[in-house]
């Protein structure tokens, strides 16, 4: 049956993983309702683009060393507020 070979496609991968990023952040968000959503959109943006890192069987969120490193490295606290960043409304 070659159906089975469909789930390694890609997009549906991708589609996988970004639906995986998203459920960790609901997560996470329900243990802190203090969880900020421009904090989680930007976080589940970086796990949704490092399915190698970030995933099941692999890390279930970014570390704080990691998430103040992206910060920086993504000019997170000027582009927070800006609605083309790359990350904005990832849950959506």
């Amino acid at each position: 049956d070659d159906d089975s070979d469909d789930d390694d496609a890609p997009a549906v991968v991708g589609d996988v993983h970004k639906e995986w990023c998203k459920t960790r952040l609901d997560e996470m968000e329900g243990a802190d309702p203090n969880f900020s959503k421009s904090t989680a959109d930007f976080q589940g943006w970086i796990m949704c683009t490092q399915p190698e890192k970030y995933g099941k069987d692999k890390q279930q969120f970014v570390s704080k060393e990691d998430m103040k490193e992206a910060k920086k490295t993504h000019d997170f606290k000027a582009k927070k507020d800006d609605p083309s960043r790359p990350w904005a409304n990832f849950r959506a």
